[in-house]
């Protein structure tokens, strides 16, 4: 079930080093780093687990207003409770829109 946007979960984007310009997409040894891995839904543990049942490294859909993306859910306990971080500035998540803002999350 998802966790409803409405005074639910909140997005929280960054935009990853190795996407920011056309000079550093486009170079293929940046693109083999792990700083230019596909972005994750990324949550702390009372997110992922405790509140919307989902395991490290489980599918999910993640939904805002203006698109939706599938990816991989993540642990990453620097992210506050009730927030996802999915950066933006990549094919995969350029559907969503907003960086900041309501989103949805559910199992894909």
């Amino acid at each position: 079930m998802p966790w409803p946007a409405a005074g639910g979960l909140q997005r929280i984007a960054d935009v990853p080093i190795y996407a920011t310009d056309p000079l550093v997409r486009r170079a293929a040894s940046l693109q083999q780093t792990h700083d230019a891995a596909a972005p994750t839904a990324r949550m702390c543990a009372s997110t992922l687990a405790q509140a919307l049942g989902f395991v490290d490294g489980e599918s999910v859909r993640v939904r805002q207003a203006q698109g939706e993306a599938l990816m991989t859910a993540s642990l990453d306990e620097t992210v506050p409770a009730g927030c996802v971080r999915v950066a933006t500035a990549h094919v995969s998540t350029a559907a969503l829109g907003d960086m900041f803002g309501a989103i949805n999350v559910e199992r894909a």
